[in-house]
């Protein structure tokens, strides 16, 4: 099975010449997805995403409230993190 072939059934979306995962057309995760499939809590996942690079924060600001930060992570940052967490 090709390289592409492999990407393609695993669900990544390449743009083909380069061979580069497109962040924005890849699966998208919560903390709480990631966090079931990995024995995790959602804190902990959150403290692991948070800082790093391809990450989209989604939340509010009030003056009169606490900050609610939610985040997305794609698929190549998660598989990221998680060979990092591996070594």
């Amino acid at each position: 099975m090709s390289a592409a072939q492999l990407s393609k059934a695993a669900g990544r979306v390449t743009d083909g010449a380069s061979g580069i995962a497109s962040i924005a057309l890849q699966e998208h995760f919560t903390c709480r997805e990631l966090a079931e499939k990995w024995h995790m809590s959602e804190s902990t996942v959150f403290k692991l995403f948070v800082g790093e690079a391809g990450i989209i924060k989604l939340g509010s600001r009030s003056a009169r409230k606490r900050t609610k930060v939610s985040i997305r992570i794609p698929l190549s940052v998660a598989e990221r993190v998680y060979k990092a967490l591996q070594s």
